[in-house]
């Protein structure tokens, strides 16, 4: 495997492998000071290290799963539509996290997102891709209740991030000398802010997702003009999401979203619709998409989010399945 070390993405899965040391000491140690010659109860020590982890610290280990599309379930397809044979392609998004709690509904998480594909050797070697790639890591800053309230059955809040993507990644590093990629270059990182409003009555909730994500170019306007021969670039898109879920149980709420695929801002001002998700995921056409899934909840660390995307003009041939899966450590 020839993935690029992340200096960040080391030093967060070291804090994470460094926590599991900790709790692990702090269960031995536990059960070394239990008495084994007296019946008489005796106060529970605590480690102190760990009742600050719980009470302040934040971890994760969060996957993004996208397969294969309805028209090749169990072999890959070339651009004319047929099957090449080369086996299923899965691609794998990786996001270890950890952070703190700040106080009331604030917390600051860190984490180093990495894509793998599972798919043939033969088909790897063909496209030249690497087998793990270390995505720019990123630091979040989420308030989960800027706003609430509740008037009888109907209730609101509003979910909002800041985030700032570090800069550290080979793709990002390699757009800011590709003719091709150096218009849309973020050299200097990108900040994301993130807003959800949601109501909810009874058992029913909506929900928009919304965000604006601007890069901070690492070029100068005429460095990238002399590499893509063209001085217009983009800045800066939005996308919105929005989202109707029913609850079910508390465990089981099946959904369905419109998603608009990210609408692109350019420097002249013009806006145009994109073919990139943007965590990776690639749509047909101008990257709009409708979804059904569901949210499961199996415990109180465990979600599941299943879902089958397809374009609004539901074509199935153009359909692909996806699996979000969270657990919490902290």
């Amino acid at each position: 495997m020839n993935s690029r070390w992340n200096p960040v993405a080391g030093a967060l899965i070291g804090a994470l492998f460094l926590f599991s040391l900790v709790a692990g000491a702090s269960s031995s140690s536990a059960a070394a000071a239990q008495p084994q010659t007296s019946t008489a109860a005796t106060p529970e020590k605590s480690n102190p290290v760990m009742t600050i982890l719980k009470e302040k610290g934040k971890a994760s280990y969060s996957i993004l799963a996208s397969g294969p599309n309805t028209k090749s379930l169990t072999g890959t397809t070339s651009t004319e539509g047929e099957k090449t044979g080369s086996g299923p392609a899965w691609n794998v998004v990786h996001y270890p996290a950890i952070g703190a709690k700040l106080g009331g509904t604030w917390s600051l998480v860190l984490t180093a997102p990495a894509a793998q594909s599972f798919t043939s050797s033969e088909r790897r070697a063909q496209s030249g891709s690497e087998n793990l790639v270390w995505s720019d890591p990123y630091l979040t800053l989420t308030n989960g209740s800027v706003l609430s309230g509740s008037k009888g059955k109907t209730s609101w809040n509003l979910f909002s991030y800041l985030r700032y993507y570090f800069p550290f990644s080979r793709s990002t590093n390699r757009a800011m000398r590709s003719t091709s990629s150096a218009a849309r270059e973020a050299g200097n990182g990108q900040f994301r802010l993130f807003m959800t409003p949601s109501i909810s009555r009874g058992s029913l909730e909506f929900s928009l997702q919304s965000f604006l994500q601007y890069r901070l170019a690492g070029l100068s306007h005429a460095e990238r003009t002399t590499l893509t021969g063209d001085g217009t670039h983009e800045d800066y898109y939005v996308y919105l999401i929005p989202n109707l879920a029913y609850s079910v149980t508390p465990k089981f709420q099946p959904y369905i979203e419109y998603s608009t695929g990210a609408i692109r801002h350019k420097t002249t001002g013009r806006w145009v619709h994109s073919r990139s998700h943007p965590e990776g995921r690639k749509n047909a056409s101008t990257g709009e998409s409708i979804a059904v899934g569901a949210n499961l909840f199996p415990t109180k660390r465990l979600s599941l989010t299943p879902a089958y995307e397809t374009t609004p003009e539901l074509r199935l041939n153009r359909a692909s399945f996806s699996l979000f899966a969270s657990y919490r450590l902290l």
